[in-house]
């Protein structure tokens, strides 16, 4: 290579370019030492920066292992709750769910994580609504309340449980809120607890501030369901006499349509170990149906179902450990035995029971206050309490009655009616109480307010307290001054009912004695010519007889104190002969207008003429010296229509009429009463008891009087008196005397009866036989049928001391003869078998003493039949 050659110029640009790459050189230098003092101060920042991070990975490395150590503590405590944990996206969508869900609900977290509808399917209905507007609440503000919410809950099995619920929002990073947390704690055993205490106390408050059963039954079933999970409650009471449980209360909650099963509960009633009541009756102990559509036992399964009724359970109300009844309660859903509330509920039932108890004694005693009030108030005796003090605390209207003192008079102050003379006898009685004695019956004489003695009956017994020590007294005393009187009079009657028993025994042996002087005159009367002088006073004498054998029926009537001795009679003579015998000695005219065909009437004609009498007396006392009195009398048929306090058929109107000064109108209801008159009292006037009189007689003859009148003209009396449209068929002497024919018995333990009926009919033409007694009579009546010659006719005494009388006899005969016809004789008119004959087996009857013409007319009517 060809060396080039240096010239002058490229030194000096050489040495330009060095100076250049020495002044970049030093530029480089000062750069690099620029540098170099950089790079130490960034290796000093960079080892200080190493050395921070290297803190802060250690802390890091430390909060996160802490993180880790948190998240493992947190899930440890979920997994471990016995709170229920479920966490939900913002979709709604359950994304975790803890163990705890399980034994809460019943659902596994897997089952809650693929059905989500399960927070809130597991709702109670009941409280469906509350959580509708719980969560309206929150989709609006996005914001949970912070207090807790208290919910019933149903588990996987169907019972309810009750839960406190919790909610929070969960958030992101960057805070937003991507789902929300819900736990939930079971209260269920401490609501249960909370709900026991709340029932004791509220079921004792009930008890203790109820005014009646009734009231409290009611409030206890209303608080029991209120307070539970019940919607209907009943009790049950023993129908003791039954010996069945009846529905007393039932009640159920306002939202449920119960009136069904209300009114089928109504209807029923459970024997004892019958149905759900009964069972609990039969065992005495509470008795739980967890549901009543599985129990075979529960009469009223149907209509539970309809309105959806599932558990039940009833507990015993006792008393002193006797079932009185029971209580059963009803729930929608379908519960577990709770046995620790059966306990509850059987003590409570014992509460109650005594409670009942208690109550039925206070209102008991209530009642038997009241009844003691008014039997003392409505006493017709006096009842008086006297306190410790012997200042009285009771004093009854019939206190005020009989002794004249008022009730305001008296109250807090001594006794006023004890006489001067008397209180040493009353302080006496006074002590005898006070020592705890009774007293009863005991006569004593007190003072009323007038100054008037009484004579009174004292019973009297002591008060005690609650010690038993005597603080009062209480006396019940009779005003017995009336009594006293009727003693006395008393004494008279007893008296006159010896007399009377004497009377009727004289009447009977007179009206056999007249039978036979009657007979013989009779027959006396037969053998003469109508023309002689003996035959005349034989007449006269039969006459004497006749007026003799109503004194005879006189004595009989008072015998019987005044009841009437009722015979069948022609009134029409009768009559006639009373008013002419009032009106003999007075110039007053009477129309006298009697038909002889008036219907047969059962009268006493003693009383009768006594009535008739009065009547034609008080028409006397009526009118002036030119009045007028009318009597008249006839048939009549009495029917409702004319509204007559009588019963219907056939009667005899008898009327007296005046034309006197008549009766006011005010008076005439008063017409018939004791003492009513308008007259002066006195010897003359009398005392205003005819007409009652009257009416007395008249109703005892089943009659019935009445009067119509005016004022200033007339005045008429009507008296209806029963009768019969038999016509009489006595007849006379002359027309009996037809020969008789035919076999007669005659039975009377008088030897002269029968020999004066006996000679009598055989006069007739009978063939006769005579028996002293009814076993004779018997015995003659069956030989003759045996022997083909029997009686037509029997004609028996009614009565035969020391032996069988006719009315046995005829019961006899009639055993022999169904067809056997028989007479009843007696002097004892009153006599059942007398007046009702047929009734006994007679086919007619006759009284003592009769005439011949009566006795062959009762003949010839027996034979005839």
């Amino acid at each position: 290579m060809v060396k080039e050659r240096k010239t002058k110029k490229q030194p000096i640009d050489e040495l330009t370019d060095l100076r250049k790459k020495l002044t970049n050189l030093q530029r480089a230098e000062a750069k690099c030492n620029e540098l170099e003092h950089w790079f130490s101060e960034r290796v000093a920042q960079l080892e200080t920066a190493i050395r921070q991070l290297q803190n802060e990975i250690t802390e890091h490395r430390k909060i996160e292992k802490s993180l880790i150590e948190s998240e493992r503590l947190y899930r440890n405590i979920v997994v471990h709750s016995k709170d229920a944990i479920i966490t939900v996206n913002q979709s709604g969508a359950v994304i975790y769910a803890n163990p705890a869900c399980e034994s809460i609900f019943g659902y596994s977290p897997g089952e809650f994580i693929t059905d989500s509808s399960l927070v809130t399917r597991t709702l109670h209905s009941d409280y469906q609504q509350q959580f509708n507007d719980f969560w309206g609440e929150y989709k609006a503000k996005k914001l949970f309340p912070k207090e807790k919410t208290e919910w019933a809950r149903l588990h996987k099995d169907g019972h309810t449980i009750c839960t406190e619920n919790f909610f929070s929002n969960v958030f992101d990073d960057t805070g937003d809120i991507i789902g929300f947390q819900i736990i939930v704690r079971d209260i269920t055993d401490r609501k249960l607890i909370e709900m026991r205490l709340n029932l004791q106390y509220n079921i004792v408050r009930i008890l203790s501030e109820s005014i009646n059963v009734s009231e409290a039954m009611q409030k206890i079933l209303h608080v029991v369901c209120e307070n539970g999970r019940w919607v209907i409650g009943e009790i049950w009471l023993i129908d003791k006499d039954n010996d069945v449980l009846c529905l007393d209360t039932i009640w159920n909650k306002p939202l449920l349509e119960a009136s069904e099963f209300e009114a089928i509960s109504k209807k029923i009633t459970f024997q004892n170990g019958i149905g759900l009541p009964g069972r609990v009756w039969e065992s005495g102990k509470p008795a739980w149906i967890i549901d009543v559509g599985a129990d075979t036992n529960f009469l009223r399964w149907s209509i539970a179902l309809k309105i959806g009724l599932h558990s039940a359970f009833a507990f015993p109300i006792k008393s002193s450990g006797e079932v009185m009844g029971v209580m059963s309660f009803f729930s929608r859903d379908v519960e577990p035995p709770d046995d620790d509330m059966l306990r509850m509920f059987d003590a409570i039932g014992s509460q109650i029971g005594n409670f009942i108890e208690r109550r039925r004694g206070e209102e008991n005693i209530k009642i038997i206050n009241q009844e003691l009030q008014a039997l003392i108030h409505a006493s017709p005796v006096a009842i008086i309490s006297l306190n410790s003090d012997k200042n009285i605390t009771i004093w009854n209207r019939s206190a005020e009655r009989i002794f004249g003192w008022t009730k305001d008079e008296v109250i807090g102050k001594p006794v006023p009616f004890i006489p001067e003379d008397k209180r040493a006898e009353f302080q006496f009685y006074c002590n005898r109480v006070w020592n705890g004695e009774v007293l009863a019956d005991i006569e004593i004489v007190r003072m009323r307010k007038d100054g008037s003695r009484i004579y009174a009956s004292l019973s009297v017994a002591p008060l005690f307290n609650d010690k038993g020590d005597v603080n009062g007294l209480m006396a019940a005393i009779e005003d017995i001054t009336e009594r006293k009187e009727m003693e006395k009079e008393l004494r008279k009657i007893h008296l006159l009912e010896s007399v009377g028993i004497l009377a009727g025994g004289i009447a009977h042996d007179f009206n056999n004695l007249l039978t036979a002087i009657l007979g013989n005159i009779s027959l006396a009367k037969m053998f003469l010519n109508p023309k002689d002088r003996a035959y005349g006073r034989l007449s006269v004498s039969e006459s004497a007889c006749e007026q003799a054998k109503e004194l005879s029926y006189r004595l009989l009537t008072f015998s019987k104190g005044g009841e009437p001795i009722r015979q069948p009679t022609l009134i029409s003579k009768l009559v006639k002969e009373t008013v002419d015998s009032v009106l003999a000695n007075t110039n007053i005219s009477c129309e006298c207008n009697i038909p002889d065909d008036l219907y047969l009437v059962k009268i006493d004609t003693q009383q009768m003429k006594q009535v008739i009498s009065h009547l034609i007396k008080n028409a006397l006392e009526a009118i002036t010296d030119n009045g007028l009195i009318r009597v008249y009398a006839k048939n009549i048929t009495i029917s409702k229509k004319d509204n007559l306090p009588i019963e219907e058929g056939d009667y005899v109107r008898l009327s007296v009429e005046d034309n006197g000064r008549g009766i006011p109108e005010e008076n005439l209801p008063k017409i018939f009463d004791p003492y009513f008159s308008t007259k002066e009292m006195g010897s003359e006037k009398g005392m205003g008891l005819g007409l009652s009189i009257c009416y007395s007689i008249i109703k005892k003859h089943e009659g019935f009087i009445t009067v119509e009148s005016t004022a200033g003209k007339e005045t008429t009396f009507h008296v209806y008196l029963p009768g019969s449209r038999r016509l009489s068929n006595e007849g006379t002497d002359e027309e009996s005397k037809a020969a008789g024919i035919g076999r007669i018995l005659i039975m009377d333990d008088e030897s002269f009866v029968r020999d004066a009926v006996g000679n009598i009919l055989k006069y007739i033409g009978y063939e006769v036989e005579y028996s002293a007694n009814g076993d004779e009579a018997v015995e003659l009546y069956k030989k003759a049928k045996d022997s083909g010659k029997p009686f037509d006719a029997v004609i028996l005494d009614l009565t035969v001391p020391g032996g069988m009388g006719g009315e046995i006899a005829i019961r006899k005969l009639l055993e022999i003869n169904p067809e056997v016809k028989g007479i009843v004789s007696s002097g004892y008119a009153d006599n059942p078998v007398m007046t009702d004959f047929r009734k006994y087996g007679f086919t007619e009857a006759i009284t003592k003493p009769y005439t011949f013409a009566q006795m062959n007319d009762i003949i010839k009517r027996v034979l005839n039949r």
